[in-house]
């Protein structure tokens, strides 16, 4: 059987399902030619039999889609620094206030810190940590490693387990009414989550430095790798060195067939994601894990503030 594919310009490889790995192309036997199935091999070992792909595909896993490529974990974490506010503002959210607070007027650059213009409560949109400062007595803060849709995302180390690196999700404005909502909700919905294909939250932590209010964190897992989003907007050497030509098909479908999982886990127990990308995928190793759990909400839910 023919394996190469047979489209003008594609450098894929036909798979046993007779459809290219790269263009997605049906591959059709000429007539008068008896199609000849592709062989199996099977690997006899203790456990269950390994079934291994052919005509290009690879070698597959136990739930039969492709074994990605490995993505190594990077050796420099690259951290924000100099954290700056959301420049598209947020509600101010204090006992209902739909006001937009944190943009700028007049041509002037949004302030990170002041006051609701309708309702007069204060709000800011630092970050509550720096680097050194200790959290719930053991995660030492290593700096700001990006803003996501609702709060600064911190990396720490665990003092208690060396070499551990943990990351600390807070609230952007971390005194105001709606975070406080949202910090309540996260920690119903997410401490529970336990998938091989999502983030696992380690445990919810409180920070009171001196002087200040006390603020809320999520303590998840640090995942070194890289995103969906970051793997395809890559050069094409870089392509190159991780999937060993360009991604192909059956990469994607491995992919997809995997975050699908990770959210049929989650509408089992009655949770939406609601902030599906791909910058919201690291691919790590050989495996995935969908972050950034700060969108999800209860199926029904009718009353949160959009994301």
């Amino acid at each position: 059987m023919t394996t190469s594919c047979v489209r003008p310009g594609c450098a894929g490889r036909i798979m046993g399902t007779g459809y290219c790995d790269t263009c997605g192309h049906r591959h059709i036997e000429p007539r008068g030619t008896p199609a000849t199935p592709p062989p199996v091999v099977v690997e006899e070992s203790p456990g269950p039999p390994r079934v291994h792909a052919v005509a290009g595909a690879g070698e597959l896993d136990q739930h039969a889609l492709v074994v990605l490529p490995e993505v190594p974990e990077p050796d420099d974490v690259l951290l924000v620094e100099d954290p700056r506010p959301p420049t598209e503002g947020r509600r101010c959210g204090a006992d209902g206030c739909g006001m937009l607070i944190g943009v700028g007027y007049g041509g002037q650059p949004a302030r990170a810190t002041g006051r609701c213009p309708r309702c007069g409560t204060p709000y800011s949109f630092l970050p509550q940590l720096a680097r050194g400062d200790l959290v719930a007595g053991h995660y030492r803060v290593l700096g700001c490693l990006a803003r996501g849709g609702l709060g600064w995302i911190h990396l720490a180390e665990d003092t208690r387990a060396e070499g551990h690196r943990v990351v600390l999700k807070s609230q952007i404005d971390a005194g105001g009414a709606l975070a406080r909502r949202t910090a309540v909700e996260e920690r119903r919905s997410l401490t529970d989550l336990h998938h091989p294909d999502i983030v696992r939250i380690i445990t919810y932590a409180d920070h009171r430095p001196p002087g200040g209010t006390s603020t809320g964190y999520l303590v998840m897992d640090y995942i070194g790798g890289r995103s969906l989003q970051q793997l395809f907007d890559a050069d094409a050497d870089d392509k190159a060195r991780v999937f060993h030509g360009r991604p192909r098909l059956d990469h994607v479908l491995s992919y997809g067939c995997k975050i699908l999982g990770a959210l049929e886990y989650m509408h089992e127990r009655g949770l939406l994601y609601c902030d599906m990308k791909p910058a919201n995928v690291i691919h790590f190793g050989r495996a995935v894990k969908v972050i950034d759990l700060g969108a999800v909400r209860a199926i029904g839910d009718r009353a949160s503030a959009y994301v």
